[in-house]
């Protein structure tokens, strides 16, 4: 063959392989993307299950305290528990985004310090009826508030 024509083939291949190198890069940054977003996708669906399960303890101890009816406080703390783990998950799931796992710690002691408004609220309402725990009451709408906000 004559050494023009060696010369086309060699651009053309040339070409070629740069074609399939983008090609191969694209690929890899689109899966890359799509692992992100899965990712993403993970980490807010377990905190839309986290305020679901925080909203229905919350619920239950609100039943509870209209009915006196303790199969709410069993609801209550079996919500409670299931939170515990959404945590867990989310410490995990966010283990390389320090910013996201003090958000998390935010969250997690304003959750505890709801639960210990619960407790202290049953047992006084328990032992004294609803206007005793008025000021508890209020406390809790304000804990739900602040993890709303974080």
């Amino acid at each position: 063959m004559d050494q023009p024509v060696w010369i086309g083939f060699s651009i053309a291949f040339f070409v070629l392989l740069v074609i399939a190198g983008i090609a191969l890069n694209s690929a890899v940054q689109s899966t890359a993307s799509v692992d992100l977003l899965d990712h993403t996708h993970k980490v807010m669906t377990e905190l839309d299950d986290l305020r679901s399960k925080v909203a229905r303890a919350e619920n239950r101890q609100w039943a509870y305290l209209l009915t006196k009816e303790s199969h709410f406080l069993t609801e209550r703390d079996s919500f409670q528990e299931q939170v515990k783990t959404n945590f867990l998950t989310l410490f995990e799931l966010t283990k390389e985004n320090t910013s996201q796992q003090k958000r998390l710690l935010q969250l997690k002691a304003a959750f505890e310090q709801q639960v210990g408004i619960f407790i202290s609220s049953q047992a006084m309402f328990d032992i004294r009826g609803f206007k005793a725990i008025q000021a508890l009451f209020e406390a809790g709408q304000e804990s739900t508030s602040v993890m709303r906000g974080i």
